[in-house]
C-alpha cells in the first residue's frame, strides 16, 4: 500500500504509540512476497496518516516523526478544482529529481518543533510543576536540583509518586532552563525556575505557604 490510515490515534496506548513510531522510521522492510520463495528486503513505501480527537496525542520531549495539524474544515468540491493528475505527475517528477531532498531543513524542523508543542499530552508532573514555577532565562530566579523540585511537588501532592526522572523530563518539556551547581558540596543538575507564590495543605490540613 501506498497509504495506510492509523484509525483513532488517541486510543493508541503510550506503549503501543512507541511501537507505531518504530514502525514508521524503518526505512526497509523484510516480508516475503505472495507465491514467493523466501524473504526479500525491500524500501519502505507506504505512507502513515492518523486521525484523532484528542489534542494532546504527542508524549515526547522529540517529535520529529509527526507532522501534526488541526483540521478546520473539508472542501467538498477538491476534486473539481484539483486535477489528481497534476497532483500524480508532481509526485512523480520530485521522484524522480535526483537533487530533491524530502528531509526538512532547519526553519521547517524549528516550524515543526512549535507547532507539535500545541499537541503534546499533559502529564501530571507537567501540570505540577505549572502550578507552582515559572519559566525563566537561564541564571535568574532559584535554582532547583531535579530532587529539590521532587521534594516540593511531593509535600504538595503526597498522593502522588513523583519521580526525578518524570521531573526532570517535564521540566525540558515545559522549557525550563537547566545548568550545573554546587549544592551541600557536590556538583548537581538542576534548573533555573521561579516559585509562583500561593497556599495549600498538607496531609494534615494545615495550610502552608509555598
Amino acid at each position: 500500500n501506498f497509504i495506510h490510515n492509523l484509525d483513532e490515534m488517541g486510543g493508541i496506548s503510550r506503549k503501543n504509540h512507541e511501537s507505531v513510531k518504530s514502525l514508521i522510521s524503518i526505512n526497509t522492510v523484510t516480508e516475503r512476497l505472495p507465491y514467493g520463495h523466501g524473504q526479500v528486503t525491500m524500501l519502505r513505501r507506504v505512507n502513515y496518516f492518523g486521525s484523532t480527537n484528542n489534542r494532546g496525542i504527542l508524549s515526547d520531549t522529540e517529535n520529529t516523526r509527526w507532522l501534526v495539524f488541526e483540521l478546520l474544515g473539508i472542501d467538498r468540491n477538491y476534486s473539481k478544482t484539483i486535477n489528481i493528475n497534476d497532483v500524480w505527475s508532481q509526485a512523480l517528477a520530485l521522484y524522480l529529481d535526483k537533487d530533491y531532498n524530502d528531509q526538512l531543513d532547519a526553519d521547517e524542523l524549528e516550524t515543526q518543533e512549535g507547532v507539535n508543542k500545541e499537541f503534546n499530552e499533559q502529564t501530571p508532573e507537567e501540570e505540577a510543576i505549572k502550578s507552582h514555577f515559572k519559566v525563566v532565562a537561564a541564571g535568574q530566579g532559584d535554582f532547583y536540583s531535579v530532587f529539590d523540585i521532587t521534594n516540593l511537588l511531593t509535600e504538595i501532592y503526597p498522593s502522588f509518586k513523583f519521580n526525578a526522572v518524570s521531573i526532570g523530563r517535564s521540566m525540558k518539556i515545559l522549557g525550563f532552563k537547566d545548568g550545573r551547581k554546587t549544592l551541600h558540596g557536590q556538583r548537581v543538575r538542576g534548573y533555573f525556575a521561579k516559585k509562583t507564590l500561593g497556599e495549600y495543605k498538607d496531609d494534615t490540613g494545615q495550610t502552608k505557604a509555598f
